[in-house]
């Protein structure tokens, strides 16, 4: 695979890292699962809460856009397109 692709790729999925990351902050609103988590649990510290939730919102992504990447080296390669050399 030549630098060229290479690169192509690393910034493609660098986008679809950001893109899940925006979408599920979305689909899990910090204030409302905060509040729904305080009824549920009762207290929780609000100095801890922004570092947890961005630590799970990270991983989260971060096992999302592995699948995805795994998914699409898999389609590259059932496809017969280069894919080696990385």
């Amino acid at each position: 695979m030549s630098i060229k692709k290479f690169l192509t790729l690393w910034h493609v999925f660098a986008f679809t890292y950001l893109v899940v990351f925006v979408l599920l902050i979305g689909f899990f609103p910090e204030l409302e699962v905060f509040s729904f988590l305080t009824k549920k649990y009762g207290f929780i510290d609000i100095e801890n809460w922004d570092f947890y939730y961005l630590i799970i919102i990270s991983i989260i992504t971060l096992l999302i856009n592995n699948a995805f990447i795994w998914f699409v080296f898999k389609l590259l390669r059932k496809y017969k397109l280069k894919v080696t050399g990385i």
